[in-house]
């Protein structure tokens, strides 16, 4: 077989080691026979509850329409939110304006008095 080379990160030495083959010892299986014809039933029942659970994850994706519809109604609530903050501005600046007109007209009333 092959060779296979460590490589340190401190920058020793590098060291060689051949490389085993696959068998039962390092997760290779026993290379077919009759175990893997059920190990291959096994995989295709994963594939196919994979093709569905994939069916299902595309089922629920959002379109270009959809994120565009997003957009835009994110855009019209924004404009609300700064029109309701205005008009709320306006009046606390109006009522402040009535409030300070109020205040001063009975203080002139008081000092004429």
């Amino acid at each position: 077989m092959g060779t296979i080379h460590r490589l340190p990160s401190d920058r020793r030495r590098v060291e060689s080691a051949e490389n085993t083959p696959h068998d039962s010892q390092y997760g290779g299986g026993d290379g077919g026979g009759e175990d893997m014809l059920h190990r291959i039933k096994i995989l295709e029942e994963k594939v196919a509850t994979m093709a569905t659970d994939i069916a299902v994850i595309k089922s629920n994706y959002a379109t270009k329409e959809d994120t565009s519809a997003i957009k835009v109604e994110v855009a019209n609530v924004k404009a609300d939110l700064h029109s309701a903050l205005r008009t709320q501005a306006l009046t606390i600046i109006g009522s402040m304006i009535a409030i300070v007109g109020l205040a001063t007209g009975v203080i002139i009333k008081f000092l004429a008095a």
